[in-house]
C-alpha cells in the first residue's frame, strides 16, 4: 500500500456547504465591516439567507448610534435644549436591541431557551408558500418583479445572483423588505410593516404596528411592496362601494 505524502496528513476538509452570509454589494464600508465582523463571529451556519435584511438594518442601526453617540459627546445641548441626536442615539439602540435577539447575537438571545415555554408560532417571515394565502403570494412576485426593474443595476443584480443559491420565496421576502423602506422612505432604526408584529421584548416599532393593522383590516397583504398606497385605494374602494 503506497504511503501517503507527509503534507497530506495537514490537509483540512472543508464542507462547501458551510458558505458564510455575505454583505449585499452596495452596503456602505463602515456597514460592511460590521456585518463581516458579525458573522465571522459566530459559527458559520448560525446566519441563513432569510437573515440577510435583518442582519443589514442592524448594522446600519449599529453604526447609526456610534455616530449619535459621536455627536451627543461633541453638543449635547443644542440651544439650551438636548440635542435632536439623543432621539436618533435612542431609537438607533431600540432597533439593535430588537434585531440582535432576532438574529440571536446578544447574550440574551444566546441562553438556553426555557423548556416550560410553549414553542413560539412561526412568523408570517418564516412561512411555506404553501401556508399564505394568495395575496401574500401575489404580493411576494409584485415585490420581486419592481425589485428587478429598478434602475438600481447593482440591487438588481444582487436580486439575480440571489435567485440563484436560493428559494424565489426567500427572494421575494427581501424584496418586499426592501421596497417597503423604499416606499415608506424608512430611517435605518424603523422597521417595515411587513416585520411591524416583531416583538423580542424591547417592544413592537410602533409606526410599523399601526400600518400593518391598517393593511389587515383593509385586506392588503403584509408583504404588499407599497403598503401606504395599496392601504388607500382599499379604503376608496371601500367608501364607494359603501355609498352605492
Amino acid at each position: 500500500m503506497p504511503r501517503k505524502p507527509a503534507a497530506a496528513s495537514n490537509l483540512i476538509a472543508i464542507d462547501n456547504r458551510q458558505n458564510r452570509l455575505r454583505p449585499p454589494p452596495d452596503l456602505p464600508q463602515p456597514e460592511r465591516d460590521l456585518f463581516v465582523a458579525v458573522v465571522a463571529a459566530n459559527p458559520p451556519t448560525h446566519f441563513r439567507d432569510s437573515d440577510l435584511p435583518l442582519l443589514v438594518q442592524y448594522c446600519a442601526a449599529a453604526v447609526l448610534s456610534e455616530r449619535a453617540m459621536a455627536e451627543l459627546r461633541t453638543s449635547p445641548i443644542v440651544d439650551g435644549k438636548p440635542s435632536a441626536w439623543l432621539a436618533v442615539f435612542e431609537k438607533a439602540n431600540r432597533a439593535m436591541l430588537g434585531l440582535s435577539m432576532r438574529l440571536r447575537v446578544s447574550p440574551q438571545a444566546r441562553q438556553a431557551n426555557n423548556p416550560t415555554r410553549p414553542p413560539p408560532r412561526l412568523s408570517a417571515y418564516q412561512m411555506e408558500p404553501c401556508a399564505m394565502r394568495k395575496i401574500d403570494r401575489d404580493a411576494l412576485e409584485l415585490a420581486l418583479q419592481q425589485t428587478l426593474a429598478e434602475k438600481d443595476q447593482g440591487r438588481v443584480e444582487q436580486v439575480r445572483s440571489m435567485l440563484e443559491g436560493r428559494t424565489r420565496l426567500e427572494v421575494s421576502q427581501f424584496c418586499s423588505f426592501h421596497r417597503q423602506i423604499e416606499a415608506l422612505r424608512l430611517h435605518p432604526w424603523e422597521m417595515p410593516p411587513c416585520l411591524g408584529d416583531l416583538d423580542n421584548g424591547s417592544g413592537r416599532d410602533e409606526q410599523a404596528w399601526a400600518l400593518l393593522k391598517r393593511m389587515r383590516k383593509v385586506g392588503v397583504s403584509r408583504w404588499h411592496p407599497s403598503p401606504l398606497e395599496a392601504c388607500q385605494k382599499a379604503e376608496r374602494r371601500s367608501e364607494r362601494s359603501g355609498n352605492d
